[in-house]
């Protein structure tokens, strides 16, 4: 069961954001735990992220002993970094997001990840939109998949354009 008025989680997985105030059932929208999640993280390292620190991700590696790989992924606005090697725009070739993987084509190696593996997924690929998006061409922007259409879209408009 939802708690409408705390606003808070409960375990349905889903809280209630009443859009009129009113708490009548029919304008009352579901909102996952995730995007609250996702909210909360994104404000914690969002401020660090703009100060060119690299926020690190976890990294769930392995299918037998699953362990977890700490500070396995770092971004910052102007690199991205993946078990030690940095990837920036010098030497970033192509990156895509495509059937549950990263795809990183440096100069020098392909990397492949498994989305799933990376802790808070939805907050690292917001950073890394942000990260692609001031140091890449578009259309590795555009590569990204997911919501990344409609931010693409976006950012062409601030900059006057459309496709």
């Amino acid at each position: 069961m939802a708690d409408r008025i705390s606003k808070w989680p409960t375990l349905d997985r889903k809280v209630f954001y009443d859009k009129n105030s009113n708490n009548d059932d029919i304008d009352a929208m579901p909102i996952n735990v995730e995007e609250l999640w996702t909210n909360y993280r994104l404000n914690e390292l969002k401020p660090d992220f703009d100060n060119n620190e690299t926020v690190y991700f976890n990294y769930f590696k392995g299918y037998v002993t699953y362990e977890i790989f700490d500070k396995y992924i770092g971004i910052s606005k102007s690199s991205l970094i993946v078990d030690g090697k940095e990837c920036n725009k010098s030497n970033i070739k192509d990156i895509r997001i495509d059937n549950g993987k990263i795809t990183i084509k440096t100069d020098q190696e392909y990397i492949v990840l498994e989305v799933g593996g990376i802790g808070s997924f939805r907050v690292f690929h917001v950073l890394l939109l942000e990260f692609v998006k001031n140091n890449l061409p578009m259309r590795f922007y555009a590569a990204l998949g997911g919501e990344t259409e409609t931010a693409l879209k976006k950012a062409l408009r601030e900059q006057g354009l459309s496709f």
